[in-house]
């Protein structure tokens, strides 16, 4: 019932309505096709079975190194109210110095006059960067628009969206070489008071909301310009200390990535054997048991 073959019948019926919805007398005119014998079904379900012990497994670790993360984020970093942070690693007891990101940041407004044939990005809330062409096809009407009056975001420069920031649309570039932004986005960089991995992981935490929310303007929709970026408070240890904690939290985000890439390769070999043994074209099928070799049959 999860295959792409009942999901091409589902979406032939072409269900209209603020609410689509199958009729039971619908549903009876799917066809499904079955193995004759039921001892393949049951090696099949087996399998099908250990997939999704392995994909919960994986999910559950996910979830684990979230947790982590989000605590580490709640308690490694100086409060409003304490200039000393809830962790802290050995051999660091300073107090952490309150200071305006003013004062760590430089403004960027580096426009493509000269049409630099860079790639155009966008920024995701989830995933940072992310190239236009791969988040709206290589034929997207972005593409298409003169690029001249664009931002180039070099590595090692952050940007945002001051409309979408309240919702995490921040990034840190990354990249090998430069990329272009929209012109509504805002850009800067840090000096040597501040390491960049410990920023991007403080816009992460409860305490950068708080900022936007004291400081952002607007009507409807809340902005919050680079002025605002400047004027945000932020505490501060040693740089020493910083890069201590982004190390730190950096081995945390590789842990993620790995589980989460152990979670696609599982669902896509889900899907995969799925579409072999589940291809409505075909009675003998890309993948069976070896020692089944009967057709199987086609019912409703």
């Amino acid at each position: 019932l999860q295959t792409a073959q009942l999901l091409r019948q589902v979406h032939a019926l072409k269900i209209g309505g603020a609410v689509p919805t199958l009729t039971e007398a619908e549903i009876k005119t799917f066809t499904i096709n079955i193995p004759k014998a039921k001892a393949e079904a049951s090696q099949i379900s087996a399998l099908f079975n250990r997939l999704d012990k392995l994909i919960a497994l994986h999910q559950r670790k996910q979830n684990q190194f979230k947790k982590v993360k989000k605590a580490l984020l709640q308690k490694m970093f100086a409060d409003e109210k304490n200039p000393f942070p809830f962790i802290r690693f050995k051999g660091f007891t300073e107090a952490w110095e309150q200071r305006k990101l003013g004062t760590a940041i430089k403004i960027i407004k580096d426009k493509n006059k000269n049409q630099h044939s860079y790639r155009a990005f966008s920024i995701s809330n989830i995933k940072g960067f992310i190239a236009q062409d791969e988040q709206f096809g290589k034929d997207n009407t972005y593409s298409k628009t003169d690029k001249s009056t664009n931002y180039i975001v070099k590595p090692g420069m952050f940007a945002y969206n001051p409309a979408r920031i309240n919702v995490g649309s921040i990034a840190y570039q990354n990249q090998t070489e430069p990329v272009l932004v929209s012109s509504l986005y805002e850009i800067f960089q840090t000096n040597s008071k501040i390491d960049d991995s410990f920023l991007m992981n403080w816009f992460k935490t409860s305490l950068f909301n708080r900022q936007i929310k004291r400081l952002e303007e607007g009507g409807v929709r809340q902005y919050f310009f680079i002025d605002k970026m400047k004027e945000t408070e932020i505490k501060l240890p040693s740089i020493s200390e910083q890069n201590q904690i982004s190390k730190l939290l950096q081995l945390v985000n590789k842990n993620l990535d790995l589980q989460q890439r152990k979670l696609d390769e599982l669902i896509q070999i889900k899907e995969g054997i799925g579409q072999g043994l589940l291809n409505r074209h075909y009675r003998n099928l890309s993948i069976r048991y070896n020692q089944e070799n009967s057709p199987w049959k086609q019912t409703k």
